[in-house]
């Protein structure tokens, strides 16, 4: 996953390079310039001069590959976040192109589960106190964040269609939530969660 706002000290040695020259000159430049985010190769966003770049180069000495694909989140704005997708020999062809874009809901999604339990995390701290109490449960991070909606009120279509997956999925976490937390409805669930710091407290009366 491509972040512009990655510090550099999440990186190290060649790696820090990669990253500064892939934010620069491969697709994750291309979107910060235009609002359509259909998954692109560096080959088509840069042209001709992408073999000979100090990118590709880079990319060809540490990780043995020759080209570069980007599947942006198709929400994101500004910064914009997505996937590189790298590999050697030829390039990504316009059957992979149209695979990469069929899959953009599922790291859209992913990055909506990310939000959500950061900003869990923010409210329940302190630093791990959460994700400990949820592994008590032995509640997986999906269930977490199933359960987190459900105390926020959604329904189960809408959680399916905030997380991008099927409402029998969704159905399925949610027995699951029920049976590690020991509830049989969504009150009780949402009762409990507070009761174990897995979710707020109720508000003022």
């Amino acid at each position: 996953m491509w972040r512009p706002t990655l510090p550099p000290s999440s990186c190290s040695g060649s790696g820090t390079r990669i990253w500064h020259c892939c934010a620069r000159a491969t697709p994750a430049h291309h979107y910060a310039h235009r609002t359509d985010r259909t998954p692109v190769g560096a080959h088509r966003a840069v042209g001709r001069a992408w073999p000979d770049s100090a990118t590709a180069r880079l990319l060809g000495d540490v990780w043995h590959v020759d080209h570069v694909l980007g599947v942006p989140l198709p929400d994101s704005t500004a910064p914009v976040i997505g996937c590189l997708v790298c590999r050697a020999g030829a390039d990504f062809a316009d059957g992979r192109l149209a695979m990469a874009e069929r899959a953009q809901p599922l790291p859209a999604a992913v990055e909506r589960q990310r939000q959500l339990l950061e900003e869990w995390r923010r409210v329940l701290g302190p630093a791990g106190a959460p994700d400990e109490r949820a592994a008590d449960c032995a509640l997986t991070p999906r269930e977490t964040t199933v359960l987190l909606l459900l105390t926020g009120g959604l329904t189960t279509d809408a959680i399916g269609r905030r997380l991008g997956i099927s409402v029998r999925t969704v159905h399925k976490h949610v027995e699951n939530i029920y049976r590690e937390l020991g509830t049989r409805d969504r009150v009780g669930t949402v009762l409990r969660a507070q009761q174990l710091g897995l979710g707020p407290g109720p508000g003022p009366p």
